[in-house]
């Protein structure tokens, strides 16, 4: 019987504009190797749906390159909450994307603060996505979202317990699966069966027996 193909796990969603930021990064799919901005026209699409790219705005090639380096770079961040290392690569092209973007300090109407990228085009998205990861730093929320730790997933999640190493469920119980099967039992099933101790069946008594030496 033909299996048809397993749906997509749906990572647990991240709270608030952090979200956002999660469905960016998680435009890259690494089991399907399916990319939502592939293309310059894609990534357009996908910014304008969201509210953070005007219409009458094309993306180029250059651009793309910088929206996936900012992407990479959240992701590997999000590794080291999950309990990787720490890429500085990753936060040198933050870095270097941050002094792309001008910031302007601005006012809301009940008196709090907040940066807000002035920089048109790309930029501005990026900006952005990078003050919504600032802003869930200060507020705590950045070290529960992480990365699924099954290898082969790498879609990053919101841990709301501290305690969840999976995206989701379907990944959990994948996992789990997996190490049912590698366990003491699945060695039992599948390892090639042991001979044993080698046992010598004992020779049948004809009934004669052997004449004594004799004894002089």
């Amino acid at each position: 019987m033909r299996r048809g193909k397993s749906r997509p796990p749906t990572p647990r969603k991240a709270p608030d504009d952090l979200a956002l930021v999660q469905e960016f990064i998680n435009t890259w799919n690494h089991r399907t190797k399916r990319d939502a901005v592939g293309t310059p026209r894609a990534l357009g699409r996908w910014l304008e749906r969201r509210g953070l790219l005007p219409a009458d705005v094309e993306l180029e090639e250059a651009d793309r390159k910088r929206a996936v380096a900012v992407r990479r770079s959240l992701r590997s961040m999000a590794g080291y909450n999950s309990g990787g290392k720490l890429d500085h690569d990753a936060i040198d092209r933050l870095d270097q994307a941050v002094t792309e973007v001008r910031f302007q300090l601005r006012f809301d109407a009940d008196g709090s603060s907040r940066f807000e990228p002035v920089t048109p085009g790309v930029d501005a998205a990026l900006g952005k996505l990078l003050e919504i990861v600032t802003a869930a730093q200060l507020r705590g929320t950045w070290k529960r979202f992480k990365v699924c730790g099954t290898g082969d997933c790498w879609l990053v999640y919101y841990d709301a317990t501290g305690r969840s190493k999976w995206c989701s469920r379907r990944c959990g119980d994948r996992m789990r699966s997996r190490a049912y099967r590698r366990g003491p039992r699945y060695k039992l099933v599948h390892a090639r069966p042991s001979p044993g101790p080698i046992r010598v069946k004992p020779k049948a008594d004809s009934g004669k027996s052997k004449k004594p030496k004799d004894s002089k």
